[in-house]
């Protein structure tokens, strides 16, 4: 904040101009809680994305899971178990 005030007429200087800072706690707590939100919100996002990829790797994995189950349940001594080739 800034005041400029006159002076007395046969001062040279014609004004005088004040400046006083404002206290700045207001701010440094504002900051404090705009970054504590900030890793919060960051954080939520990386556990969201985590999540999403895990799904669509579950996913995307099904089809190998159920080849494999049928693959295990093959009794290799039972001819009826085999496939031609």
């Amino acid at each position: 904040m800034a005041a400029r005030l006159a002076l007395p007429a046969g001062d040279p200087r014609t004004a005088l101009t004040v400046v006083v800072a404002k206290e700045t706690e207001s701010l440094e707590a504002l900051r404090r809680s705009l970054l504590g939100i900030m890793v919060l919100a960051a954080a939520a996002t990386l556990l969201v994305a985590l999540l999403a990829a895990r799904y669509a790797i579950e996913r995307s994995m099904a089809p190998i899971h159920a080849l494999a189950a049928k693959v295990a349940g093959i009794d290799p001594r039972s001819p009826s178990g085999r496939r031609s080739t």
